[in-house]
């Protein structure tokens, strides 16, 4: 047997130009603040003693501050992970690697889309009447102008940074555990198990206030066994599912691990139980949607592996009856609840059909500094005070006379007989009845008439609610309907420029007593988002802004459906990519039904920007090979 003469290895000395090491440590350090924005913030709850001066944020109730829960320490943490990681992205790169890198062609189309909201989101900040409120946000949402572009500025650097194998599954593990905590709690809520009723949560999250655990007491908005976990509202739960849930559904189908596929079943069956407790028929749409694509992307893998595909359906039913059984039912029901909401409303409420029946014939009702009008089928009464005494009177300016009886009046004028005043003198308190069903309470102050029940109502003046479209269907979708049709009118003068970010609720007729009183059960409600994404992004910075994110959420669903139309899904990018486009469908679906919030956002806009990084480098690798 010949042997060679032996060849002595000379040791490898780490230089500036060849540091792998160095390099991939770098950008570990590049993508924290990409981890921090999409799985911490969606955990972060503590508590927050927020107070302020100005007009918008005490437009509410008048009050200066309050105590937040959920939503003011994500934006703080949000705002700091990002302009960090714009410093990390902007100092590690020289002036050639960032022209290159927004020379990109697969990237260009995006990065004037986004300049372009960019451009418009200050415009409209610099314009709004409410500024402070543009600048950071409406009192407990804090989605601002600062927000607005850190959402950006993440999918930038989400785009750039990310490119890498190592890279992306850090991301990937870094959401599947965030996400993993997130449905544990919702599992619990829905087991009746929740962290508001624990002294230890309590404890912790109070910390920056250091309150009194003894007396301490956190107030759960919603009723027992829904689902909200740490994103504030079932609804954001919806939003969220809705793209962890097709993250989940890709990597099943194609991972060949074992032991992969049960820790992704698991999470599968927790999540999915999250969005049915949550009873956020937006997440289910998002849900629905995003499955539909993957279907259709992976047809040939799914029918290849019938087998695989069949047992991670019956492990996730599974689960979900398993939980259903553990709430007594409660699981099933939300589906029933959630099937007849979104179709019909809340229509089946017997206490909103005893309002609806004896309001009948009341058309609208308007409170001014020094009367109030009651307009009716028949005609208008209007109520005024002049010297300290009651003066009823008809659209005529026609004095109307009327009955008093132990403070009790009563009206004989037949139009208007349906109508009885109470009158309480020494607290200038006068209570109308219609049908014998308390319509509204109002006050005699010394700046006029005012009302308790709706305090924006002295807000009115000469306005009118105006409505575009969904007339008699404004219950369609828990009262969506209603939302959008008073919401469409103020687009109109937000072709533009909007109103400001965050300052929707400021523009909303909040003085719609009647319609609220009729769909809500309360004219007192007060309406902070239009429970659409596109219509709150077409009032608050406008509609040439909502065109811009439009125009790159349809340039990214074109490529990437004909970028994995026909994939194998062989590579990692590849199966990655199909897994964030599909998520990225799902929230895009949830939009239409669901508004954008910190609590959700910043993980859907990493998502985004990570899709399109992995699709601009698919596309790039399939050019080299096809020119080669």
């Amino acid at each position: 047997m010949a042997t060679g003469k032996t060849i002595k290895r000379k040791p490898y000395k780490k230089t500036k130009g060849n540091n792998k090491k160095g390099v991939y440590q770098a950008k570990l350090y590049e993508m924290i603040p990409l981890l921090m924005a999409a799985g911490l913030v969606p955990l972060i709850i503590l508590v927050k003693k927020v107070t302020f001066t100005d007009a918008g944020n005490m437009f509410q109730d008048g009050s200066n501050g309050y105590y937040d829960l959920f939503t003011y320490y994500k934006m703080a943490v949000l705002l700091i992970s990002t302009a960090a990681g714009l410093v990390f992205y902007l100092f590690s790169r020289t002036s050639n690697d960032l022209k290159a890198a927004f020379l990109d062609k697969e990237m260009k189309s995006y990065y004037i889309l986004m300049g372009i909201y960019v451009l418009l989101v200050i415009i409209s900040t610099i314009l709004s009447e409410y500024g402070k409120v543009a600048l950071w946000g409406f009192r407990e949402r804090f989605e601002g102008a600062f927000v607005l572009i850190s959402y950006m500025v993440l999918a930038f650097l989400a785009a750039n940074i990310l490119r890498e194998e190592k890279l992306i599954k850090i991301l990937f593990a870094c959401i599947l555990v965030s996400s993993f905590i997130i449905s544990v709690i919702g599992n619990l809520q829905l087991l009746e198990l929740d962290y508001f009723k624990s002294k230890f949560v309590i404890q912790l999250i109070s910390l920056p206030l250091q309150i009194d655990v003894s007396r301490a007491k956190l107030d759960a908005k919603f009723p027992p066994r829904t689902v909200f976990s740490t994103l504030y509202n079932p609804n954001y739960v919806g939003s969220y599912m809705a793209m962890i849930i097709p993250i989940l559904l890709v990597f099943l189908v194609r991972i060949k691990k074992i032991a992969h596929k049960l820790m992704l079943g698991l999470l599968l069956c927790l999540t999915a139980i999250c969005a049915v407790g949550a009873k956020s028929s937006a997440g289910i749409v998002g849900i629905v949607f995003s499955l539909i694509i993957i279907l259709i992307m992976l047809r040939k893998h799914i029918f290849k592996n019938w087998k695989i595909a069949s047992a991670i359906a019956a492990v996730t039913i599974a689960g979900i009856l398993a939980v259903n059984f553990a709430a007594k039912g409660a699981l099933f029901n939300k589906l029933g609840q959630m099937a007849a909401d979104f179709i019909q409303g809340d229509t089946d409420s017997e206490v909103l059909k005893e309002i609806d029946e004896r309001l009948q014939g009341l058309q609208d009702l308007i409170i001014e500094k020094d009367k109030a009008l009651f307009i009716t089928d028949e005609g208008t009464l209007t109520l005024s005070v002049i010297d300290g005494k009651l003066v009823l009177f008809d659209e005529n300016d026609k004095n109307i006379t009327y009955n008093i009886e132990d403070a009790n009046i009563t009206i004989p004028d037949d139009r208007f007989e349906r109508i009885s005043i109470n009158i309480v003198a020494e607290e200038g308190e006068i209570g109308v009845n219609y049908n014998d069903y308390r319509l509204i309470n109002i006050y005699l102050t010394d700046e006029g008439l005012q009302s308790p029940d709706n305090r924006w109502m002295t807000l009115r003046g000469v306005n009118k609610i105006e409505a575009i479209g969904f007339k008699g269907k404004e219950s369609i979708g828990s009262n969506r309907g209603y939302l959008w049709s008073r919401t469409l009118p103020i687009v109109k003068e937000t072709v533009l420029i909007g109103k400001g970010p965050d300052t929707y609720p400021m523009y909303f007729p909040q003085y719609d007593y009647l319609n609220k009183l009729k769909l809500y059960g309360s004219g007192n409600i007060f309406v902070d988002k239009p429970h659409n994404m596109y219509l709150q992004i077409a009032v608050n910075t406008g509609v040439i802004s909502l065109l811009a994110i439009l125009a790159i959420f349809i340039i990214y669903f074109i490529a990437s459906v004909r970028l994995y139309f026909r994939e194998r899904f062989d590579s990692f990018l590849s199966i990655a990519g199909l897994a964030f486009f599909a998520a990225f469908c799902g929230y895009a679906a949830t939009g239409m039904f669901n508004d954008s919030v910190v609590s959700v956002a910043p993980v859907f806009w990493v998502l985004l920007g990570l899709g399109m990084g992995i699709n601009a480098k698919l596309t790039s690798v399939k050019g080299e090979f096809q020119n080669h």
